[in-house]
């Protein structure tokens, strides 16, 4: 690796840290030998050391040869100094062919202590999931999206189709029904009055709060004044997450405390000279998600007539009713198909739709 004085080490991990800063390294480096084989399993490395790009070894962590374990704990603080862009190494010697099987060689954490506040741990040496995404099923996660982006998920086999709903609201694509109308259809009114999104509410609400929207055929407001026994709640729990600069650096603020299985997100900027960055997060506010993904659906919901009627149609015809149709003047989504096979190319069909404005 390059500028890592000590060649010869069997693992490296390279680190680069801020200026001026006092770091802590805690967790644990395997231990081995050299000289060991597998028949003997218990000889172990002399020492591990921890050292500066260029310069001397900051911290050595001494192992007796005759000790049974097999890994040794690192609990080391230091201070860099004042030149930038600083690589630190930490290096375990020793031959990693002879590895003990399944055993990690350096498994360490990198924290800055910043006087005043909690500990930032700002690197992780491996990669957990557990440590790294919220404790929830794949099931749980694409329930929470779907309720937050107004997502159509339909499975066909072994594929997955996940569309806005809001693309719908439109009359492209409709398939004409005209000559199926019969004289009385079944028609249903909406009784529908109002729909409430809201963010779940975080931990401490007292520092950022985020305001609900609210539905009705008369509009939109941002507050729950006209919330009553008739209003649909979509209660979404998952929180963006606010920006924080702090030092030049503009991040994602984990500000709640919500427990291991809340779900946060912001928009992530990628990794910018090893940093992880976000950006304005305007797009995933409560406001721009009900605009660009339900502000339509939901007036179509609040407005819609529901219609249901039976009629007789051949095969190649109904294989072209999809999502939209258009019958009694108006323009529909289709709700719910239901046929049943009369004859060898012969269907009753039962169609239920909602009309569109």
């Amino acid at each position: 690796m390059t500028g890592n004085p000590y060649n010869d080490a069997a693992v490296t991990r390279a680190f680069i840290l801020k200026p001026n800063a006092t770091y802590r390294i805690t967790g644990k480096i395997a231990i081995f030998n050299a000289e060991a084989t597998p028949i003997e399993p218990n000889q172990i490395i002399s020492e591990t050391y921890i050292f500066k790009n260029g310069g001397d070894r900051l911290a050595t962590v001494s192992i007796d040869t005759d000790e049974l374990e097999k890994s040794k704990t690192l609990d080391i603080t230091f201070t860099t100094d004042a030149s930038p862009n600083q690589t630190y190494y930490v290096n375990s010697s020793g031959d990693i062919n002879i590895l003990l099987q399944g055993q990690k060689i350096i498994d360490i954490t990198i924290t800055r202590i910043l006087e005043g506040i909690a500990a930032e741990v700002i690197i992780y040496d491996d990669v957990d999931l557990k440590r790294s995404v919220p404790d929830v099923t794949f099931g749980e996660l694409l329930s929470e999206t779907r309720s937050l982006f107004n997502l159509d998920i339909n499975p066909v086999g072994s594929n997955i189709y996940i569309n806005f709903v809001e693309n719908q609201i439109d009359y492209a694509d409709s398939f004409n029904l005209t000559e199926k109308e019969i004289l009385k259809p079944f028609k249903k009114f909406n009784k529908m009055d109002s729909f409430l999104m809201k963010f779940k509410e975080p931990s401490k609400k007292d520092m950022f709060s985020y305001d609900p929207v609210f539905q009705n055929k008369n509009g939109v407001q941002y507050n729950e004044l006209n919330v009553n026994d008739l209003t649909e709640e979509i209660n979404i729990n998952i929180l963006p997450l606010p920006q924080k600069t702090k030092e030049s650096i503009t991040t994602g603020y984990a500000f709640d405390e919500g427990g291991e299985s809340k779900i946060y997100f912001c928009l992530y900027d990628g990794l910018q000279n090893d940093l992880n960055l976000t950006i304005e997060n305007d797009e995933i506010s409560l406001n721009s998600v009900h605009k660009n993904y339900h502000k339509k659906w939901m007036s179509f919901r609040l407005n819609a007539t529901n219609y249901q009627w039976i009629f007789k149609m051949f095969t190649e015809e109904v294989l072209q009713i999809k999502k939209k149709i258009f019958a009694y003047g108006r323009f529909h989504v289709v709700k719910r198909l239901e046929k049943t096979q009369i004859s060898e190319d012969l269907f009753e069909v039962q169609i239920e739709s909602e009309t569109l404005e």
